[in-house]
């Protein structure tokens, strides 16, 4: 029996030394390290789940809130199943006993929290806890137990969260159990987690990689020691892409009026379960959240007004309203192109992006499956009054009437002297008769 513990305990030793990367001291309870192992003696061990939070910007955004579900099971194990360390030592693995490892909840919730996110990703971590029955095992052994990460698609939706294809909802943590040289008590050595995809876990003659190489270690739902696909190593786990908006105010023609600050409302409608974004003229964006879904402001020509941190399910809208007795003819255009032609605008009248608010990001809206993001179609946003010189030719046009009123009494004048002249003429005739 001592013989069997002493190579329990070379295996997980060795496990642990795998890679290069040195396993967190933590408080207890135990934490598997970033190798995807911890020596411990303690009943209970803690597993991260973690998102990544990305923004085109090196800035403060928000992470979703989220409510993850999560099931531990014996695992199913292929008979003579063995792990074997880097020095060559051999365990056999069977299947975990019930009840012997629980979840101390099945739910898992990451609350929306204040991130320093940018184009490399900030990550927010929780911790699944796992406790240990030692009550249920009868011997010493290597208890394999799996893990299943069955929170739906409508939650992952929900939160606005980006999920692969190759995402694996599935890890097996392998219990090491010993018996104490003193005691004689059965107690617990370590732990070792990994993904599914590296081991003929199930029994379906599938083995891809040996435990030995280290590639089946994992620290759990952290993209960090996960194998990604893509260039960003960001395949294989949740992603939360917050997205900015910005609009510029531009005043154009000879007789458009340059400091005259045109008001603005924008409507931004929260679709997701993240409604906190930053807002504010740039270079001044506020410190604090914006509470509300309407925002007003004055842009004067040159100004930027910024919004940032939205969630890929937010829309937006700007409406400009010109306020002056000048008629502007107000564009938008956006980065990729026209948005809304000129258009006259006088006093009172308004001109928004669009009827419909545009979505910020391509994410998928369809409910009740998780989405995917690419880009910002509606990121830059620049409203443009045109004023051009207004003609002289007003003024005449506004004497008009003053002048033909003249022309007239002129005329009328001319007549009457005329009439007064022939009637004279007339008199002088008669007298000479």
């Amino acid at each position: 029996m001592k013989k069997r513990t002493r190579k329990l305990a070379s295996i997980l030793t060795a496990a642990a030394m795998l890679t290069s990367l040195s396993a967190a001291v933590w408080a207890d309870p135990a934490q598997i390290g970033s190798n995807g192992t911890v020596t411990s003696a303690e009943t209970s061990v803690y597993i991260a789940k973690s998102i990544n939070v990305t923004n085109p910007l090196d800035t403060t955004v928000y992470s979703p809130s989220t409510t993850y579900t999560y099931s531990i099971t014996p695992a199913t194990v292929a008979a003579n199943s063995t792990v074997t360390d880097a020095d060559g030592h051999t365990g056999k693995v069977v299947a975990g006993v019930n009840g012997g490892a629980v979840l101390d909840a099945t739910t898992l919730t990451l609350n929306s929290t204040a991130v320093t996110a940018n184009q490399d990703t900030d990550e927010v971590t929780g911790n699944i806890k796992v406790n240990i029955d030692l009550s249920v095992f009868t011997e010493p052994g290597i208890y394999r137990y799996k893990i299943t990460d069955e929170t739906t698609d409508a939650i992952l939706h929900n939160s606005g969260l980006e999920r692969s294809a190759e995402y694996d909802t599935v890890r097996y943590l392998d219990v090491y159990i010993k018996r104490d040289a003193t005691s004689g008590d059965l107690v617990v050595l370590g732990y070792a987690l990994f993904n599914g995809k590296v081991l003929d876990v199930d029994g379906n003659g599938e083995t891809e990689v040996s435990v030995a190489t280290n590639t089946a270690k994992s620290t759990g739902y952290v993209s960090g020691s996960e194998p990604g696909t893509g260039t960003d190593n960001l395949s294989l786990t949740d992603i939360y892409r917050t997205y900015n908006v910005t609009i510029t105010k531009q005043v154009t023609g000879e007789m458009g009026n340059k400091t005259h600050p045109f008001p603005f409302t924008i409507a931004v409608n929260s679709n997701g379960t993240n409604s906190h974004y930053f807002a504010g003229l740039s270079g001044s964006t506020a410190a604090n959240p914006v509470a509300t879904n309407s925002i007003s402001t004055q842009l004067t020509h040159g100004q930027t007004f910024q919004i940032i941190g939205l969630s890929p399910l937010d829309t937006v809208n700007a409406t400009e309203t010109n306020d002056t007795y000048d008629t502007y003819t107000v564009s938008v255009d956006n980065a990729d192109g026209n948005i809304v032609p000129g258009t006259p605008r006088s006093n009172g009248q308004t001109l928004a992006v669009a009827d419909t608010p545009f979505q910020v990001s391509t994410y998928d809206t369809t409910a009740g499956t998780h989405g995917t993001s690419a880009s910002v179609p509606n990121d830059t946003l620049t409203f443009t009054n045109n004023l051009a010189a207004i003609s002289p030719t007003g003024v005449i046009i506004r004497s008009l009437p003053y002048v033909a009123m003249v022309v007239i009494a002129g005329a009328m004048l001319v007549a009457i002297k005329m009439l007064n002249k022939s009637e004279k003429k007339e008199e002088n005739k008669n007298e000479a008769n």
